[in-house]
């Protein structure tokens, strides 16, 4: 009986590591920007990195194998739900697919003139780290959408309603992105 009992205990504190997968915040973003009817401005969605970013989820959500390694490096350090299965394109609701378009036409017009802008967003994307930073940071702007200008290894993001308030600029290497915001004392 005292063995029967010990398995039990046993089981009963394995059953959370076989619970779902935790939510991360890329899928936690979309989730709420779904809720907010797909209100970009009232979500706080204020550049390229973040309207990517949400565009894709769905398609990560079905399972969708990306081309692209940085977002199959965003969404795998996402909580551990991202599980590819192919390139079959999905099939979504009329909301969701209206939501997704939405978000293509704002990172359309947001995202920078610079030639190198995929290889950047793509360095960004691979540090899980980096982007919910960008995303945090971007949030706090009240002004609406950014401006983003600089090199395949430099952004600065600037506020495009503030007067050329410069929020936060992105170094990146090779090895590794860096978020400088001003007054921080992060300097590369």
């Amino acid at each position: 009986m005292r063995a029967l009992v010990l398995i039990a205990i046993a089981t009963l504190l394995a059953l959370p590591a076989h619970a779902k997968p935790t939510p991360g915040v890329v899928k936690a973003d979309w989730e709420a920007l779904l809720a907010a009817k797909c209100d970009l401005a009232a979500h706080g969605v204020r550049t390229p990195f973040g309207a990517s970013a949400l565009r894709n989820t769905p398609y990560a959500l079905a399972g969708y194998t990306f081309k692209s390694e940085g977002l199959r490096a965003l969404f795998t350090a996402d909580g551990g739900w991202y599980q590819p299965k192919g390139t079959a394109a999905p099939k979504f609701t009329p909301e969701v697919g209206a939501c997704i378009q939405k978000l293509k036409a704002f990172e359309a017009t947001q995202k920078p003139k610079v030639g190198t802008w995929n290889v950047f967003k793509e360095r960004v994307f691979k540090d899980h780290a980096t982007y919910t930073e960008i995303r945090s940071h971007s949030r706090l702007m009240q002004g609406g959408p950014s401006e983003i200008s600089g090199t395949d290894t430099d952004m600065d993001v600037t506020c495009k309603a503030c007067t050329g308030l410069q929020l936060f600029q992105v170094h990146c290497t090779d090895s590794e992105c860096l978020v400088i915001v001003p007054g921080t004392g992060d300097l590369p």
